[in-house]
Parts: structure tokens; sequence; C-alpha cells
């Protein structure tokens, strides 16, 4: 944020010096420093900065938040682990069968009743085979739907005279209603798709059984004489189509899942780009990963590893009590289907992780690889849902508190501050010039001392050199700070004298603005620093002269 304030009376003020200037200036000494009469001292321009300002300028994602006073960088990432689900309408088998209406020849009357014809199916699910990662005991169905074609083989007979009956046994389906498990339809035409749509029912497979037992049964009935041999048959082709399964509950073992349970990610933190400009030894990072899991079962995770690198190739690891690793066993777990439970590692800080270590060099990345395990002594039944997922998030903090032997650089320029001054320097007011300086006024509010790098520049952005011997750089005093690096509330204006030869206030001339670089930097080598969004710098640029009358 610069304030430039170059006043209109500039041309005023300057003739005020030239007549007020005869005698000397009487200047007193303040802490050693010559100290100048502001209002005799022509202003020139002034810049505020405020360290908030400073610091997000390069923020442009905004991770960057100035929450009540404290600056912080923060981000979120999140991953998925989501598990593999069987899919049970792509191992359903298409089944194709043959009902003999007669075993011999022989020829019925109308309105004849055949005797039923029967035949038994196993129905298999593709589950509990000898190389399934999972065990199923039961399934919760949403819809089913059975989808038959039957077809006239040999056969001159109407499909509206067929009866379908088809039975599923052995107690392994069970509607949720407690209807029987019994579902009759007859035919609407021949080669045409018979859909059967069965809801809410539970299909058992305990004991490690992979398929469900199912009757079919057909009862014909001839509108006419009708000729059977052993040739004459219905033919039937029947699958299911539609499996839409809420829940299976078992036991299902993350170990063997290595697709699900384990993730490496590499997440991009470029701490270079936000903080660009300096040494940054960051006092209490913190990182914290937490889950949300709608999984019915007991997890837990292991930590495989935690590491932040640059490009140059510095690469550093989380170090948890001498080990690179860590496991962590959550003591909760959803109960039904369509709840989840929260869980989270315990934060990682620069006690926990030595995670200050990880990002002294303002890391580019961030590498970690995380793997999800189940536990198998759960007393209690597993189960899993088609939306079955792990939700984790990496949540990163860093509060701009730093560490001693921190710095920071920052430049800004006042532009247009010397055009009136220029205007103003005929060369017979320089000849009459018998002293001349330059006055810069200072409020720094920073919580540490800071280095003042000034450059002049032209019109075109070049420098312009006033002479070999100047001095263009300069320290300012930190503000006062309490014991954790905060500033006090103190006013503390110091006031920087910069004498100016008559060689140097002619090549001031070709001058137009003024380039700062700010270095901040503790206030002695022990010093914290405590970034707040309410540290500034301000300062104001002014020119002295001392004149002759003649």
């Amino acid at each position: 944020m610069i304030h430039l304030k170059l006043p209109s009376l500039v041309a005023l003020l300057f003739c005020v010096l030239l007549i007020s200037c005869e005698a000397d200036i009487q200047l007193t000494k303040i802490s050693n420093n010559i100290s100048i009469d502001p209002s005799l001292v022509m202003p020139l321009g002034g810049l505020s900065l405020n360290l908030g300002d400073i610091i997000t300028a390069n923020d442009s994602n905004k991770v960057i938040s100035s929450n009540y006073s404290e600056l912080t960088y923060e981000r979120i990432d999140s991953m998925l682990f989501t598990y593999p689900m069987p899919d049970l309408v792509a191992n359903a088998e298409t089944y194709n069968k043959s009902l003999c209406l007669s075993p011999i020849a022989i020829t019925v009357p109308a309105n004849y009743k055949i005797p039923t014809v029967t035949f038994d199916q196993d129905f298999d699910l593709g589950v509990n085979d000898v190389v399934a990662k999972e065990q199923v005991d039961s399934i919760k169905i949403a819809k089913a739907v059975l989808t038959i074609v039957v077809r006239a083989n040999g056969l001159a007979i109407n499909p509206s005279n067929l009866k379908f009956t088809l039975t599923f046994g052995n107690g392994k389906m069970r509607m949720l209603d407690k209807s029987p498990s019994v579902f009759t339809f007859t035919p609407k035409g021949f080669d045409l798709p018979q859909l059967i749509t069965i809801s809410d029912f539970v299909i058992i497979t305990s004991g490690k059984a992979n398929s469900i037992p199912l009757q079919i049964s057909l009862d014909a009935t001839t509108s006419g004489p009708l000729s059977l041999t052993p040739n004459s048959k219905i033919d039937m082709e029947f699958k299911f189509t539609t499996l839409d399964w809420k829940a299976m509950y078992g036991k299902f073992d993350l170990a063997s899942l290595s697709d699900f349970i384990t993730t490496t990610q590499h997440l991009q933190v470029n701490l270079k780009k936000y903080l660009p400009n300096g040494e940054v030894k960051l006092t209490n990072p913190q990182i914290a990963i937490s889950a949300n899991s709608n999984v019915g079962m007991k997890l837990g995770f292991k930590l495989d590893y935690f590491k932040s690198y640059t490009c140059c190739g510095d690469t550093v690891y989380a170090n948890f009590n001498g080990k690179q690793n860590l496991g962590v066993e959550f003591n909760s777990r959803p109960i039904l289907p369509g709840k989840s439970v929260d869980f989270a590692f315990q934060t990682f800080d620069k006690n926990y992780g030595q995670i200050d270590k990880l990002i002294e060099k303002r890391p580019e990345f961030f590498d970690f690889k995380i793997t999800a395990f189940s536990n198998q002594s759960d007393p209690l039944s597993n189960y899993i849902t088609p939306d079955s997922r792990i939700n984790v998030k990496l949540k990163t903090t860093i509060p701009l508190q730093l560490n001693a032997g921190s710095y920071y650089e920052h430049t800004d320029t006042m532009t247009n501050v010397f055009g009136d001054l220029a205007r103003q320097f005929k060369q017979t007011v320089l000849d009459k010039v018998e002293m001349a300086s330059l006055v810069f006024t200072i409020d720094n509010k920073l919580p540490v001392k800071s280095l003042l790098f000034i450059r002049f520049l032209d019109g075109m952005g070049k420098e312009v050199m006033l002479s070999t011997t100047f001095k263009k750089t300069y320290e300012v005093d930190a503000a006062k700070v309490n014991a954790e690096g905060k500033v006090m509330d103190i006013k503390s204006t110091q006031q920087l004298i910069i004498s100016l030869t008559n060689e140097e206030l002619n090549m001031l001339k070709k001058a137009i603005s003024l380039e700062f670089k700010i270095r901040v930097e503790g206030a002695d080598f022990n010093s914290k620093i405590f970034f707040s969004n309410t540290n500034t710098f301000d300062i104001k640029v002014g020119m002295f002269l001392k004149t002759k009358l003649n």
C-alpha cells in the first residue's frame, strides 16, 4: 500500500526556506542522531507498508489468512479411499434350460393340464470364491431384476397357457416384509424378455456360500388337442440383469486390497512462492490428518512416511521418536449403513514429528504414504456399502511466527517523488545551497530491525547514481517487543538524515522515483519474530536545504 504525499505548495515552501535560512539552524542531538525540526523539512513523499499487505502480495491462491491479527499460511488437501465394490451383475451368469413336456409321444385333448415340470438351478453371485478378497455372509438388496426369455421349441402352444413359478429355497432369500420368496409369471409372448422385479430382500451366503438355489416350475394347459413328443420343449434363458445392493455383511480384510488401502500423495506446497525473499524459520507449523469413514469396520491407519522436499533435492522426513512411520487404530466405527465416524492422528507439530524442520527451507512439495488396515478381531460383523469410502483431510497451518535467524525482504517504490523538486532546482538556486539533506522520518512497528536500501530511479526506471561514495544502506531499529516477539504499543519514531553534496544534489535532478528495499530480521540473534496484520512500516521523505541570500 503506497501513499504518495506531494503537496501542491512545494514551490511556496521552497521559497520560504530560501528566505528563512540566512541564519544557522540550531540542531539538537537525540540518541546520538541529529534531529531536524519537521517544520523546516520540505515533504516529498511517503510510504506506508502493512506487513499483511507485504506477505499477501504473493498470495494469489489466498492461502494466507489474517483472521484476528495473526498472519497464518493455511491450506487443506483431501484424498479419497474407495472400496473396490463387487459387481454382482457383472458376475451374474446367463442360464439356459429346456423343459420337456412329455417323455413319450402323446396327443392330449383340449383343456388338458400337463403335469408340472420342475428343475433346480443355483444362481452364482460371484462372491466367496477361492480368490475372493472378502467373506460375504449376507447381502441386502434394494432391487433385483430377473430377465427371462421363453421360447417354444417345436410346440404349437399359446404362451398365455403357460404359468411359471420361481421359488428361492432353503431360506437363502428372505423378503424384508416377511412375504414368501415365491414369484409367478405368464409370458406375454415368446422370444420377448420378461422382467421379474424383486425389491427389498436379503440373500444369505453364510458359510462361504457363493450362490442361491432357485426352483422353476412350469404348469401348462392346452387350448385344443396337442401332439407332444420328447422333443416338444419350452426353452428358457434367464439371468439377473439388475442387482442393486445396499450393504454386504461379513469380513473384509483390507490387507488384501492394496489399491484401496494405500495412497501415496504428492502435494504442492510452494512456500517459496508465498514467502519468496529471505530465510524463514517457522517456529510452530502444524499438520493435522483426519478422516471420515462410512465403512462398517474398525479401521486404523499407518503413516509409512511424511516428507518435504525442494527441487534442489533437500529432503526432510517427519520424525516420531526416532521413527519415520507410525500407526493409529481408531476405537470407533459406524454401526449401521448410512452412518459415519470421524477420527484423526495427533496433530504434527515441532514436538510431534518435528514438522518445523520439514518446512525450514520452504519446500515446494509434501509427499506422504498412508496405508489403511482393518481390525480382524472386531467381534461385530463388518459391512460395506456401494458408496463405502474414507475421506482423508490434510490441514496445514503455519503461523508466521519465526525463530531467530529469520529475515524477509520486500521491495517497493515511491513514484514521481522528485518531479516537482527538479523543476524548482534552477542552477541559480543550487549555487546558493550551503547544505542539503534528505530527511527520512520512520515509524517502525515491525517486530524486527530493518535494513533500508534506497535507489534513485529516472523516468525509464534506471538507477541514477548520485556519487560513488553515496551510502545506500541504513539500519532501522526494531519496535519494542515482548517475550513472545509481539510488538508493544509504544510509539518510536526515528529520523534518518542523509547529507548530500552539491554534486549529488545536481544528480538528484535526474531522478523521478525512489525505490526502497526493506529487509526485516530479528532485533538480535536470539529474537523470535511474531508477524501480525497490525505490523506497519511508515516512512516519510523530505528535503532540508540551508542557503545563502545573495
